[in-house]
């Protein structure tokens, strides 16, 4: 029986089309670059808590390899659980644990992982990671190669709460005390401005209530390995200051009355805040009243 040119030219594009989607998905199963699964699975902390330094501040790997041939037992040794909820991905072996949260774009990815070990700090450092898959005859491997380190924090001291990619500009939101926050308005004061009122006495402890948030723009040079972070802006809450002593008048209300835009404070805005607070907000180092009409002031 002859097979008609239409039929046949039919059954080629059918052919076609269902090959090309097979060979889709399976390079997809393979590694997921949105979902960061290899293999249809996500990628165990276990294994990502290996590019991060321990505690003392050394042990880390530049790349890990997947699958381990010893999986993943060099920092985390125990048979845990991993399991998946909100975004988050995470490890637990009794009251050790260890997640993180992907975002991927531009090509590179960004792991934030925090670690506990069963007291009440929460240990926070974010990673930027390249992923390349590779093939050996029938098996393959996926690489995972640090380009740089974002330092976080213990909870309210400076921990990465958000990574945020808007059309490939990236940022990341890091939780401060006062302390932490007003470190970034000595940072980037100039240097004929007064700053030694801003250095003592300003909430600084990790756990509570944090007093607000730092935003910092992330640049990535993948050829040199280079990662570079830049304020943007402080988000300020409240400002909180301790003086048991008295000595020093700290009018914390008025500070926050002369931020420039509803509790916000641009990178730029920094010297004229300065110059602002330092007029009206702390007490003349030295001056002829007496302290009580300095007490009046400052009430």
């Amino acid at each position: 029986m002859k097979t008609k040119p239409l039929t046949f030219l039919l059954a080629l594009t059918f052919l076609f089309l269902f090959s090309g989607s097979v060979y889709g998905d399976a390079v997809k199963k393979e590694f997921d670059p949105n979902l960061f699964t290899y293999n249809e699975e996500v990628i165990s902390p276990k294994c990502i808590i290996n590019l991060i330094p321990n505690m003392a501040g050394d042990g880390a790997m530049d790349e890990i390899k997947l699958p381990d041939a010893n999986d993943c037992n060099y920092r985390l040794k125990g048979k845990g659980a991993v399991s998946v909820e909100d975004d988050y991905v995470s490890y637990t072996d009794d009251e050790q644990w260890v997640s993180y949260k992907h975002l991927f774009g531009n090509g590179i990815h960004i792991l934030n992982i925090s670690e506990g070990g069963g007291g009440s700090g929460v240990f926070n450092t974010a990673i930027v990671v390249t992923a390349t898959l590779k093939k050996d005859g029938s098996k393959s491997s996926l690489i995972l190669k640090k380009i740089g380190t974002l330092n976080g924090g213990d909870r309210c001291n400076g921990s990465i709460t958000d990574i945020i990619n808007s059309k490939g500009n990236l940022t990341i939101k890091r939780k401060f005390h006062s302390k932490g926050l007003l470190s970034y308005v000595i940072k980037y004061a100039p240097t004929d401005i007064k700053i030694s009122n801003l250095k003592g006495g300003f909430n600084s402890g990790a756990g509570g209530m944090c007093d607000g948030y730092a935003l910092e723009s992330i640049t990535v040079d993948q050829s040199k390995n280079v990662v570079e972070q830049n304020l943007v802006r402080l988000d300020i809450n409240r400002l909180v200051h301790f003086d048991p002593s008295g000595s020093k008048k700290i009018n914390v209300e008025c500070m926050m009355n002369n931020l420039p835009n509803k509790g916000q404070l641009k990178k730029e805005e920094i010297p004229s805040y300065l110059n602002a607070i330092s007029q009206k907000c702390f007490p003349p180092t030295s001056s002829p009243f007496p302290p009580w009409y300095h007490d009046l002031r400052f009430q």
